[in-house]
């Protein structure tokens, strides 16, 4: 629905790392915990909703013969990152929650800068 609103599937994952960055920064000014609350978790959620789009776009060019590897190494990869960030994202909530989520949504906003996806790569 969205890839036909917005025209463009590179525009749904931007759109989709904005909402994640504007939800942390919303999380991180609120006065009153419950919209901190619901920001944070909105922010969360749109950042998640965009890793089946990206997965399924990669599948695309990723040969079947190797794909359960890649998906292997990738989810593996995924999760040693977490092991080493989770511990130091909670220390730092724990110094500041506020500037914790700032700095998540300035992350979002820097990787929408940076990054090199381009439309023809998600193309059908």
């Amino acid at each position: 629905y969205f890839e036909k609103l917005l025209k463009s599937k590179k525009h749904v994952l931007t759109m989709l790392s904005i909402a994640t960055g504007t939800g942390f920064f919303i999380a991180a000014i609120a006065s009153n915990y419950w919209l901190s609350i619901i920001a944070a978790l909105l922010g969360i959620g749109f950042g998640m909703s965009g890793k089946p789009l990206i997965v399924n776009y990669m599948n695309k060019y990723i040969p079947s013969h190797q794909r359960a590897t890649l998906i292997s190494a990738n989810t593996m990869m995924a999760s040693i990152v977490l092991v080493i960030l989770n511990p130091i994202v909670g220390f730092l909530a724990q110094m500041n929650l506020q500037l914790t989520f700032a700095g998540f949504g300035v992350i979002a906003f820097i990787l929408i800068y940076i990054s090199k996806v381009e439309e023809q790569h998600l193309i059908d």
